[in-house]
Formats: structure tokens, sequence, C-alpha cells
């Protein structure tokens, strides 16, 4: 004799979910308007990093001074400032009084580094 389960007919496949107009494959939709070019130049331009290791945004200040680190083994990791061929070990005067306060904080924190 044949079991319950060989006479009985297979069960219908489930039916497909039923998916709201707006779902699809993708975890996120895309931004047909967004200017991703200008957004990933931004991004890129941002993080640009100068050859000392700090980041171009950061190290540029007032009166077109900049601010780096040594790479020298003497002076490892000491901060110096420059402006075009001028390069001093101290912030220059006329750059103290103009600064930001996250340039400010900034210049503090790499002194503590």
């Amino acid at each position: 004799p044949k079991s319950m389960m060989q006479c009985r007919p297979p069960a219908p496949l489930p039916r497909p979910e039923v998916q709201p107009l707006d779902h699809s494959n993708y975890y996120s939709s895309i931004e047909a308007t967004k200017d991703f070019f200008r957004e990933t130049y931004e991004f890129l331009k941002e993080n640009e990093q100068c050859e000392c290791g700090l980041r171009l945004s950061d190290s540029e200040l007032a009166l077109g001074w900049t601010i780096h680190r040594s790479h020298d083994p003497a002076t490892l990791n000491h901060i110096f400032f420059q402006l075009g061929d001028t390069t001093t070990w101290d912030m220059p005067v006329d750059l103290a009084y103009i600064l930001n306060i996250k340039q400010l904080k900034f210049i503090a924190y790499l002194c503590q580094e």
C-alpha cells in the first residue's frame, strides 16, 4: 500500500511576494540629479595630503602661510611654518592674531603629538 504522502497531489508553489512600486533590488536609490563628479572632487580635495602627511585643507593658513611636519631625523614631527621659500619654526606674529579657532586647535593638537 502507498503511504499518505505518495497519494497526495503536490502542494502548490508559493505565490511571489508583491513588491511596492518604489522597491528595487538595490540597497538605495540613485539620485539622478546629484552631481557625483563634483561631490567626489570635493571629497578628494578635502582629503588631499601634503607630502608631510597633513591634509592640505588643514595645513593652509591665512596670508598664504602653511604648516607642515618635519621628516628630517633630527627634527622628526616638529611643526614649521612656510610662506613661499621662507620657513620658520616659530609661528609668525602677524599670523597668530588672525587664525580662527579651528586652526588654533589644530596647531595645538600638532604641538601635543
